[in-house]
């Protein structure tokens, strides 16, 4: 295993981008993010390269941002931040992630473990997800932190009234759950993960990096014909308008002079309001 902050593999005409920041379950930071954009530079420009896998080492794919203060990608304990300042770093992270989407390369998400917040975002940014049954999927941060930008997508996925059942309980929910309601590919027993996700990779890589293109460029405008672009970007704007709210304000009080642990727990037991902690 390599040391790097993000690598690349390759097998065949698979490409693999790994997130390696397995003791911190691939948490992203704003190192993560930018060394994610240049590997996958480095397998876009691969000609042997047909098919980009995305997934991670250690216990999980992605628990999402980074929220210690030193890492923290959205300046997640900055006591005080503008919208404008908000945007700013929604827009410049999406732009990573996103870039699995547009690409010319067919994209799959591999996922085990944990698969939550921003790691979902990365994951919806692929064109397929394939993932563990137990692996769990979610947004736990939709109870006081913000929204995250993919849940835009979930309507065209999993539909409308599933998407504000998961926003509004902020559930978590497996993998063969979320293959079930279709906001996955599907979902196969964790010790065939790596097995399913090559055979797929594999048989897509036998059709030519040309018609690979046209066929994701096709499927991408019906998409498009749906919507995405309009949803992509509300979702944004209603992200930024959750993490200038005051119990996201409230969170991050609570991380600077407790801890993330502890805003964490306040968060998930329902003990966090708008004026700060509260009693039970």
């Amino acid at each position: 295993m390599s040391d790097e902050i993000v690598f690349t593999q390759r097998r065949d005409r698979v490409g693999y981008l790994v997130l390696n920041r397995p003791e911190k379950r691939n948490a992203i930071s704003a190192a993560l993010k930018d060394a994610a954009d240049a590997a996958l530079d480095e397998l876009l420009g691969d000609d042997d390269v047909r098919v980009i896998v995305v997934r991670g080492e250690g216990p999980s794919f992605c628990a999402g941002n980074d929220l210690s203060p030193e890492e923290s990608i959205g300046t997640s304990s900055t006591k005080t931040r503008t919208s404008a300042q908000g945007m700013h770093w929604v827009l410049g992270e999406v732009a990573t992630w996103r870039r699995l989407w547009e690409c010319a390369k067919p994209t799959i998400a591999q996922v085990h473990g944990h698969c939550v917040a921003g790691g979902l975002m990365i994951a919806m940014e692929c064109d397929l997800v394939v993932a563990a049954d137990d692996a769990t999927f979610g947004q736990p941060e939709a109870r006081a932190i913000g929204l995250a930008p993919d849940h835009g997508l979930w309507p065209l996925t999993a539909g409308i009234r599933r998407t504000k059942e998961l926003l509004f309980t902020a559930r978590l929910i497996s993998g063969s759950e979320a293959a079930a309601m279709g906001m996955i590919n599907r979902s196969v027993p964790a010790d065939q993960l790596d097995a399913a996700v090559f055979e797929l990779a594999s048989e897509i890589g036998l059709t030519s990096t040309e018609m690979l293109t046209i066929q994701k460029a096709s499927a991408n405008a019906a998409a498009e014909a749906m919507g995405m672009s309009g949803v992509r970007e509300s979702a944004i704007a209603y992200d930024v308008l959750a993490q200038a709210s005051k119990v996201a304000r409230s969170f991050r009080k609570v991380v600077r002079e407790q801890g993330v642990k502890r805003a964490l727990q306040l968060m998930n037991e329902g003990l966090l309001d708008s004026d700060g902690p509260v009693e039970r």
